[in-house]
């Protein structure tokens, strides 16, 4: 039977800090909506040395409250 992966396995091989472009291609979206995400606060990140860097676990927590989590 197949086996759904848990978010928390597909994202096992990133850092703990996910750059934006990454988190980008994660959820298949624009780099303006990665902005908007940010700067609404939907998405925990912070600029270091002028470079978006986002928390692993602030992507799942977004997951997780928007229902997007894979089950087993």
């Amino acid at each position: 039977m197949f086996r759904l992966k848990s978010i928390e396995e597909q994202l096992k091989e990133y850092p703990d800090f996910l750059t934006f472009n990454q988190v980008a291609e994660i959820l298949q979206v624009s780099e303006r909506t990665m902005y908007r995400l940010i700067k609404g606060a939907q998405i925990e990140a912070v600029k270091v040395r002028g470079v978006w860097r986002i928390p692993k676990m602030a992507l799942v927590e977004y997951l997780q409250e928007h229902n997007c989590l894979n089950v087993d």
